[in-house]
């Protein structure tokens, strides 16, 4: 039906050898490849910043434990 769709807007017939669909298996798999890296470069820097909140909320903990011992003795 898209192959039809096609034939009449651009009036001739597109023909797809051997050659061109593994170009085009190939460069599917390059932007396969490329968003892969991508995502798993942002789960790493999301990771990181979810461990470092964690980092911050014990420090936080440990602070305000600090703090009410502190403020006990005063």
């Amino acid at each position: 039906m898209m192959a039809e769709k096609m034939q009449t807007q651009l009036k001739r017939i597109f023909y797809v050898t051997p050659t061109n669909y593994i170009e085009l298996l190939k460069g599917y798999a390059n932007i396969l490849e490329d968003k892969r890296a991508i995502i798993q470069r942002r789960a790493k820097s999301l990771r990181d910043g979810l461990a470092k909140l964690q980092g911050a909320r014990e420090q936080v903990e440990r602070m305000a434990a600090e703090s009410d011992i502190k403020r006990q003795q005063v």
